[in-house]
């Protein structure tokens, strides 16, 4: 069983919440970037954009009402995620 990345979402208002990635707000990453979800944390494919998008579709999946992504964009000040800590894990070491 593979346990979900969770990703903590930082705005510029001073509020921060963490949401877990279901597997539709990963479906919609893969789609986004391109390549598969566990992919965009590999250290050749790490790009700020779909590090937001990731918080983005994951907050949107989570129920709360966003702002399309470019607006939303606008409203970050971080974003961190949160890896299961499995042996067996296909996530990265953090």
């Amino acid at each position: 069983m593979i346990e979900l990345v969770s990703v903590t979402v930082e705005k510029r208002d001073g509020t921060s919440n963490t949401y877990e990635i279901f597997p539709e707000a990963m479906a919609a990453i893969e789609a986004f970037t391109g390549i598969g979800f566990f992919q965009v944390f590999a250290p050749e494919n790490q790009k700020l954009n779909n590090f937001y998008y990731c918080a983005w579709a994951a907050e949107k999946d989570n129920g709360n009402v966003v702002k399309p992504f470019e607006q939303y964009r606008k409203e970050l000040r971080n974003v961190r995620f949160n890896f299961p800590k499995a042996e067996d894990s296909p996530y990265p070491e953090e």
